[in-house]
């Protein structure tokens, strides 16, 4: 058994568990509005979160996402998250769990045709705000831009996930 498969076993078990929750942690599940895939996130009584994207049909577990760290204190929680209106793309807006910018707002983007998942911040996007979703598949958010003054300050970005994600996989393979 390969160690992605038995983390996923093991997680499945952990999360489908009656009694097995601690308290503070919290669950909850976001199924794509084509009704094909669930991304259920849990979040721990420290406010790191993990996140299975499942098949609904199935029951099938695609990818797991896991930004939990081993001390509980240096991860990352999801605190906005959305399907995108074509189902093509679940994003999740992160928050560190530590002391890294109360400003920063990493994000990262699942995408259902590479079952892959890209990493704003790993492209060169710092972004500094929530994000919203337009259809098809438009993400709109602020991002850092440097300032002729040498400081940086939040420009808007809008940008369709069918490119970014094409560029972003290239520059992190």
């Amino acid at each position: 058994m390969n160690l992605r498969l038995a983390f996923a076993i093991t997680l499945l078990a952990l999360t489908a568990t009656p009694g097995r929750a601690h308290p503070g942690d919290k669950d909850v599940a976001h199924v794509s509005p084509d009704r094909a895939l669930r991304a259920r996130i849990h979040t721990d009584a420290n406010g790191e979160s993990s996140v299975r994207i499942e098949d609904t049909r199935s029951g099938a577990i695609l990818l797991i996402r896991d930004d939990t760290s081993s001390d509980g204190a240096h991860g990352h929680g999801v605190v906005q998250s959305a399907w995108t209106p074509d189902s093509q793309f679940f994003v999740a807006g992160l928050e560190s769990t530590n002391t890294h910018p109360a400003w920063s707002r990493p994000i990262w983007v699942y995408s259902r045709a590479s079952n892959h998942v890209v990493e704003l911040w790993k492209i060169g996007l710092s972004v500094v705000a929530n994000f919203q979703l337009r259809s098809p598949a438009l993400l709109q958010t602020r991002v850092l831009a440097p300032r002729s003054n040498g400081r940086r300050a939040g420009q808007a970005l809008s940008v369709d996930l069918r490119t970014l994600l094409n560029k972003g996989r290239a520059q992190q393979e």
